[in-house]
């Protein structure tokens, strides 16, 4: 097999979408597979525990099962497993919807807020390592970059 860095000089992508979305998948990879093992290892939580946690603590503080699965592409069963899990330990609880009782929003508990910190404080330094070889222009126009994708990915997600 060749060495690890002659495979990663591969052609400029240019403008190909292939390309790009094959260097954001491989960042990706490289990124949360090694940061979910050692949260698993460190705090005993599932991949889907920590983003469970990572959901309610960073994007808003009242979330719904469907909410989560939604934003985050995991699938809705393994969500609903990891939820309970969560709540059997009492890092989240949740709440019945006065108008919807099928809707439960989720939130997390002073535990789980603790939990929360320390899991954003080891991707944000592991963030810090990935993006070292960018200048803060270029973490900005990337983030910019990354933004509209986003945004534009709702006419191509699976709902």
């Amino acid at each position: 097999m060749q060495d690890f860095e002659s495979i990663l000089k591969l052609k400029n992508p240019g403008d190909r979408a292939d390309r790009l979305i094959y260097w954001i998948s491989y960042l990706a990879n490289h990124f949360t597979i090694p940061a979910y093992r050692d949260i698993s290892t460190e705090l005993d939580l599932t991949r889907h525990e920590a983003l469970i946690l990572l959901s309610l603590g960073s994007l808003r503080d009242e979330l719904t099962a469907r909410d989560i699965a939604a934003v985050s592409g995991r699938p809705k069963n393994s969500v609903s497993r990891a939820v309970a899990t969560l709540e059997q330990r009492k890092l989240i609880k949740r709440r019945m919807h006065v108008a919807d009782k099928r809707q439960q929003p989720l939130t997390l508990t002073s535990s789980g807020r603790k939990l929360f910190e320390r899991i954003y404080d080891h991707l944000g330094r592991r963030a810090q390592k990935a993006t070292a070889v960018l200048s803060s222009q270029e973490r900005r126009q990337l983030n910019s970059l990354l933004a509209k994708l986003v945004a534009g990915s709702i006419d191509w997600v699976d709902g």
